[in-house]
């Protein structure tokens, strides 16, 4: 499966780039232009990504997910009005879209408006796929207004709940840090390198169950064992 959408993507891209190219017409059905679209701007190329936008909105001048794309973009270009003009009136008709509540957080952060964010993101239900991300955004948008015990609860319900990740558990430590509660500190990262030990161990115990080798660890293991090393590379465990 994986390697078939990796297919239709790098066929995507290739048929795309062609067209520029050869200044011919050919067509891409959204999903095509999402996975080009999507590529371009990870990939740092907007003058592409624009092209691509404007192909897409002129084919589908009404697809929530084209103009998402088409407001990310424009957020990247630091175009805020012209994003929000687009992103409020998709807002108007989808209320509840967490994708279009993502990005207009983003845009009332833009605008400083980080309360206004905050409540906006909270809107986001638990059973949905981007409430990780709301998380993350919530706990950044709450370091911004110096809230470091809310803050810090969303940064730990993402790590407990869904997985660990170096710039959120940075960020975490430095919430401790600036609320200045030592014991406080001493006691979660006591119980996080429990946690870290059982992960490992469980992981470990499977591997060996599996006929595997135990030294030579899977992508699980080196989750845990390389943001140790992060950490202690980076000084914030001694």
């Amino acid at each position: 499966m994986k390697d078939n959408f990796q297919e239709f993507f790098s066929d995507s891209i290739l048929k795309f780039e062609s067209m520029i190219k050869s200044n011919k017409f050919l067509f891409f059905d959204i999903d095509e232009f999402e996975s080009i679209i999507i590529y371009y701007l990870e990939s740092g190329n907007s003058s592409m990504a624009n092209k691509a936008i404007k192909m897409a909105v002129d084919q589908y001048p009404n697809n929530t997910s084209i103009l998402l794309l088409k407001v990310e973009a424009l957020i990247f270009e630091n175009k805020i009005e012209e994003a929000e003009k687009i992103i409020d009136l998709l807002f108007e008709f989808e209320t509840n879209n967490s994708e279009i509540i993502i990005q207009k957080s983003r845009i009332l952060s833009k605008r400083k408006k980080h309360t206004d964010s905050i409540s906006l993101l909270k809107k986001i239900k638990k059973d949905c796929e981007f409430y990780s991300d709301a998380l993350i955004m919530i706990g950044k948008e709450y370091l911004f207004i110096d809230d470091f015990e809310n803050a810090k609860e969303k940064f730990k319900e993402y790590i407990n709940d869904y997985q660990l990740d170096y710039a959120v558990l940075n960020n975490l430590l430095y919430c401790y840090e600036a609320i200045g509660n030592t014991d406080s500190t001493i006691n979660y990262l006591n119980d996080f390198f429990h946690n870290i030990y059982k992960m490992l161990k469980n992981v470990v115990d499977i591997n060996k169950h599996k006929g595997r080798d135990p030294s030579k660890p899977k992508h699980e293991e080196y989750q845990y064992l390389n943001l140790l090393q992060d950490l202690l590379q980076e000084g914030q465990l001694e």
